[in-house]
């Protein structure tokens, strides 16, 4: 077996803030940005965060946002909190949701990878009210999204009307804790009876604020299994190293395999190492068959 490996560390800040997370201290961080004290989190070192974004009032609008923040771990967006005016002297409804799209998009709403369910809410004449809405109850795609906070308001004849929006003004990682791809296969073109050489890249990333230990592996298996890891027809000797907060790792295999004849799943495989238990976490396949 022959492997290259190839690491991408988090910049020294990032890097620093990441460690003060881990110690549990209360701290501020980068851009006014409350770190919320850690002692005794089970989150595995996720590093919560709340960020408070800067409102332009407008007071012309019958309802508008006067308070907008979010709670986020370094991978997942966990609460958004909001406080809604009424700026009239008769009730009134709104409507509140927030959604996620790719930064700086010029209408977030046609970008948007989640929409999360407007909540109706009723304010009293004069009044204000806050609400917090739950992170995002679906899976969405890995990667850097603005969260954007919208109140609708009724009229008379009960139609909705746009009264207020803002943006984060700034990105945050939504994805998962940790995750594995198979980003590379090439394979020889000698006979059946020969060993099959393959070159197999296998690339991974810890997002969580904690370094962790983890084993990766591959396996190959036949389209119809379902348990690939118990009755693969191939798994190779799983690699064992750490991986550093926010860091990804990339490693490449080279084999001679001796495999029947057919074709088979390539799918990669990470586990954390916890004591002497090893818990899967990710898994990907790659998505052509190796056909031998």
């Amino acid at each position: 077996m022959s492997e290259n490996t190839a690491r991408r560390r988090l910049p020294m800040v990032a890097a620093i803030t990441a460690a003060l997370l881990i110690a549990g201290a209360a701290v501020i961080g980068l851009n006014g940005t409350d770190l919320v004290n850690l002692a005794g989190s089970t989150d595995n070192g996720s590093g919560i965060a709340r960020v408070t974004v800067p409102l332009t009032v407008n007071v012309d609008q019958p309802l508008r946002l006067t308070q907008f923040s979010y709670m986020h771990s370094a991978y997942d967006l966990l609460a958004v909190d909001v406080e809604i005016a009424n700026t009239r002297a008769n009730p009134q409804t709104a409507y509140v949701w927030y959604i996620l799209a790719p930064q700086n998009a010029p209408e977030p709403w046609a970008a948007a990878v989640y929409t999360a369910n407007d909540q109706r809410v009723e304010l009293a004449a004069a009044s204000t009210t806050k609400i917090t809405l739950p992170g995002p109850a679906a899976d969405i795609a890995a990667g850097d999204y603005e969260i954007s906070v919208w109140v609708h308001g009724v009229d008379a004849g009960g139609a909705r009307f746009h009264a207020d929006g803002a943006g984060a003004g700034r990105s945050l990682f939504v994805g998962p804790p940790y995750s594995i791809s198979v980003s590379a296969v090439q394979l020889n073109d000698l006979a059946v009876d020969e060993p099959l050489n393959t070159e197999v890249t296998l690339a991974m990333e810890n997002n969580t604020t904690a370094e962790v230990e983890v084993g990766v592996t591959y396996s190959l298996t036949p389209p119809e299994v379902v348990a690939a890891w118990e009755t693969a027809v191939y798994n190779l000797p799983p690699r064992y190293l750490t991986l550093l907060p926010g860091e990804s790792y990339v490693i490449t295999y080279r084999e001679a395999l001796d495999l029947p004849p057919g074709d088979y799943v390539l799918t990669g495989w990470l586990y954390r190492v916890d004591a002497e238990e090893q818990v899967p976490v990710a898994s990907a396949a790659y998505p052509d068959l190796i056909q031998r």
